[in-house]
């Protein structure tokens, strides 16, 4: 006979009674909760709760990390910034006392505050005598009343801010500009200046930069980049070239499998034609034996007759 489980009814959770008896009678064990089927159930339920319990923590501990790198990042960055904005800062406040360090005046105000005037006549110019200039004077005295420290200072602020209008100014005591009450400015040369591709910016800073030397050095840059420009369309040319090697080579290719594309069709045509002959001569002879032997046949049905 077959019974249906039913459930206990004074037990906590939901659980079979299997026994005979009513349900819950406490006969099965199932009051006590040990029976095995009770016991899988409870374990299953335990794992489940500590495994979803495991997964809660490990997702937050997963998002605290993450918030903690991002707010790390976000640190970093803040910082980067705001060093990057001290060395600017640095570097705009040097480019203006350099700029205003130097004097740019026009070449008519400069020979009227000479001695003679406009009419370029003095005494001095009998006996030229040499001159430095008031700003590797100030520089000078500066620098002495400075000490290692503003020195040092000075050059690695020098090092940042070699660019296009800029003479460093430690270089101001190897390099000293001789004016004489002449026409021409004469210069001692430095080699370590680089040319500068803003023409009308460099005559503003420095009105008596060597004309010759600027010519031949932009002279020598529109060569430059006439060569790297025909380099450029001679390498044009020559992909161009193989270019068109490679269209006409893969044409020929295409064409000599064509070729014999065709050829394999040709001759499978040709297969297939003698086999179709053969196959017709062959019915051919069938037919005609047959014939022979109906022939025969008839005849020797007559003889008997």
């Amino acid at each position: 006979q077959y019974y249906e489980p039913l459930y206990c009814k004074k037990t906590p959770i939901k659980k079979f009674c299997f026994c005979l008896k009513e349900p819950g009678c406490g006969a099965c064990g199932c009051l006590d909760g040990e029976h095995p089927a009770v016991r899988a159930l409870l374990t299953e339920e335990l794992q489940e709760e500590t495994r979803r319990e495991k997964e809660e923590s490990l997702c937050r501990f997963q998002d605290s990390v993450c918030e903690r790198v991002s707010q790390q990042a976000r640190l970093r960055k803040q910082q980067q910034l705001l060093k990057s904005y001290e060395t600017v800062s640095k570097v705009r406040k040097q480019v203006r006392h350099r700029l205003a360090a130097h004097q740019t005046v026009q070449e008519g105000d400069e020979l009227s505050q000479l001695p003679g005037g406009r009419w370029k006549r003095s005494t001095a110019r009998e006996n030229p005598e040499s001159h430095t200039w008031k700003d590797q004077k100030d520089y000078t005295e500066s620098t002495n009343d400075g000490g290692e420290e503003n020195e040092q200072d000075v050059e690695v602020e020098d090092e940042m801010l070699l660019g296009q209008h800029d003479q460093p100014l430690h270089l101001h005591r190897h390099r000293s500009k001789t004016v004489t009450f002449q026409n021409d400015t004469v210069y001692e040369p430095d080699p370590t200046v680089s040319f500068t591709t803003d023409y009308r910016a460099s005559q503003v800073l420095w009105p008596h930069e060597n004309q010759e030397e600027l010519k031949r050095q932009r002279q020598s840059q529109f060569l430059m980049y006439r060569r790297h420009f025909m380099d450029t369309e001679r390498e044009q040319l020559k992909e161009h070239q193989r270019h068109r090697k490679h269209l006409k080579r893969t044409a020929r290719i295409k064409n000599e499998k064509e070729q014999l594309r065709k050829a394999e069709e040709k001759e499978m045509e040709r297969q297939r034609q003698q086999e179709e002959e053969r196959k017709d001569m062959a019915e051919r002879e069938y037919l005609i034996l047959e014939r022979l032997m109906l022939d025969e046949e008839e005849a020797a049905e007559k003889v008997e007759r």
